[in-house]
């Protein structure tokens, strides 16, 4: 089974991708998706972590780049107890944050009529699952080379979701995108 970790953050990019290309005009089943591959990713790693405490570690690498004979850059991912134990950690609150969001993603109705959907739930969802593949990408990556991208990604639907929300001060979108990109910024050390 920790030879399948990897399955962990490609639920969250399958949703994502589903999301984005296949059901995007469907907003309630956008966000079922979204839901769905964080829980298949939360199931996955409990079943890691139980291997894992039991002694099991992993460690895949495959060659990104040679750049001579002999010389590679790889692209990898280790599992191990404390990789385990933040794989659940991830997708449990995850999970929880996007079980939570479909009700808060909801516009209520006048005069109590029924509440109907954000009109950029299907993006909300599908940043959502990109944010949690880039986080699991985070947990696994062995190395530098495969930490880069990850953190890059994680940083992207954060940003934009910022960027796009609305406010109820219309004069401070670009106030609100300011500060959480120096928030972001301050956290990275640049």
């Amino acid at each position: 089974m920790l030879n399948l970790a990897w399955l962990i953050p490609a639920a969250s990019l399958v949703s994502f991708l589903l999301i984005v290309f296949v059901m995007r005009r469907d907003k309630e089943a956008s966000g079922w998706v979204a839901i769905a591959g964080v829980g298949v990713g939360f199931v996955l790693s409990l079943l890691v972590l139980q291997e894992s405490l039991a002694g099991g570690q992993a460690n895949l690498n495959v060659s990104w780049l040679t750049l001579q004979p002999g010389t590679a850059l790889p692209l990898g991912m280790r599992v191990d107890p404390l990789a385990a134990v933040m794989l659940v950690v991830v997708t449990s609150i995850s999970l929880m944050v996007q079980v939570y969001s479909r009700g808060y993603m909801r516009i209520p109705g006048h005069d109590h009529g029924p509440a109907e959907l954000d009109p950029g739930y299907s993006r909300f969802f599908a940043f959502l699952a990109l944010f949690t593949f880039s986080m699991l990408g985070l947990v696994l990556a062995n190395n530098l080379l495969t930490i880069s991208p990850s953190c890059a990604k994680s940083n992207v639907p954060a940003r934009i979701q910022t960027n796009r929300m609305p406010t109820r001060n219309p004069k401070s979108p670009k106030r609100v995108v300011t500060n959480a990109f120096l928030a972001a910024s301050a956290g990275e050390g640049r």
